[in-house]
């Protein structure tokens, strides 16, 4: 749970269309990149 909030808090500024908000959240999240993202 923390891997992802912090991947979205640090991508949500960035997200300029509704389907980049829509990437981030959580049914559309990949499980595979969120277990090999680092911080």
């Amino acid at each position: 749970l923390f891997v992802y909030l912090h991947y979205v808090l640090q991508h949500i500024g960035a997200a300029e269309t509704v389907e980049q908000i829509e990437a981030l959240l959580p049914w559309n999240a990949k499980l595979k990149a969120a277990l090999n993202y680092s911080y």
